[in-house]
């Protein structure tokens, strides 16, 4: 859509997450939608995975104009938002979604332009066998 190219990096052995599906779902879809809108047209939205640890890192990079540093602070508050018709529900939610999932999730901008959005999230830890 509006000529943005989507590039997913996932390794093949990234580790499995525990969470509801149709929530960790709804967060990948928020921070892709908000990257598809700061984008416009012709650009490219990057979804990246590795495992970091204990944890996941889920990363959504898009080419856009980056976000207002006086913005970054308060992204995450309910009824914030810089767009003209948005409501500041998509990333409160998905900051409640995540956290409720005993993760993280951070905002940056990137040198030369665009931003990153960082999700963290517990991978699931094989049991071990007793002994």
């Amino acid at each position: 859509r509006n000529r943005i190219e989507v590039v997913l990096d996932m390794p093949p052995d990234l580790p499995e997450v525990w969470g509801d599906a149709n929530q960790l779902q709804q967060v990948l879809l928020n921070l892709i939608v908000n990257a598809e809108q700061a984008i416009g047209q012709d650009g490219q939205i990057t979804i990246r995975g590795r495992a970091a640890g204990k944890m996941v890192e889920l990363m959504v990079e898009d080419t856009g104009p980056g976000i207002p540093q006086s913005a970054i602070s308060h992204l995450f508050e309910p009824f914030f938002t810089s767009k003209p018709n948005g409501t500041g529900l998509g990333l409160s939610i998905t900051h409640r979604i995540v956290a409720d999932h005993g993760g993280t999730i951070e905002a940056f901008n990137l040198d030369g332009g665009g931003a990153r959005f960082t999700v963290l999230l517990p991978r699931v830890v094989a049991s071990q066998p007793a002994q």
